[in-house]
């Protein structure tokens, strides 16, 4: 399928909808080409990259630096409640529901007035709740070759395992892959995650 960048002015938005419509994966590569030239590719997979179970990631072993680990501090809620249209008794309203975060107990109070029935607000409200249980992410990591992680074995969509003990909490998540920096000279690659 070719997409002429002169007959369509989004092209963005043509590619999101091919994808929604197959029900497809995406990742996008970048890469030295003929001449020195930048090149970009799209590979389309169903689903692209596999769970590797028979790699293992553990901070201090083989993974040589302390990973780069983000957190979501600012949107943290232990309890949703959504708020839909409507005044006083009248107004659309869900029941507390739980982030699944641990910790200091905090509800937010999310607007969600274009939801006009109970259950498509219970469901946004659900949505945004995923979203805000300050769940830890490791993000980027440096990672040496060795016979539990060997780097020519991973490839960009892989989901891996990480575990070990950051400076003061333990970690224990699986990370999908999504671009591989490899140093031929040290036999190492920095990983970058979703």
């Amino acid at each position: 399928y070719t997409i002429a960048p002169w007959e369509v002015d989004d092209i963005g938005r043509v590619l999101d909808e091919m994808i929604s419509q197959a029900g497809v994966d995406w990742v996008e590569r970048s890469y030295k080409g003929k001449n020195g030239t930048v090149e970009h590719r799209i590979d389309f997979g169903r689903p692209i990259g596999a769970k590797k179970l028979n790699v293992r990631l553990e901070i201090g072993v083989n993974v040589a630096e302390m990973p780069d680990i983000s957190y979501h501090s600012a949107d943290y809620a232990s309890e949703i409640v959504g708020w839909g249209p409507g005044e006083g008794d009248a107004k659309l309203r869900t029941a507390p529901i739980r982030t699944g975060a641990k910790g200091l107990r905090r509800v937010r109070k999310v607007s969600l007035l274009r939801n006009n029935s109970v259950d498509s607000l219970t469901n946004a409200t659900r949505q945004i709740a995923q979203q805000v249980s300050q769940q830890m992410r490791v993000r980027r990591f440096l990672v040496n070759q060795s016979d539990w992680c060997p780097i020519g074995s991973l490839n960009v969509g892989d989901w891996v395992p990480i575990v070990g003990v950051t400076d003061w909490q333990k970690v224990a998540q699986w990370v999908r892959i999504m671009q591989i920096e490899e140093d031929g000279d040290t036999g190492s690659a920095v990983i970058t995650t979703e």
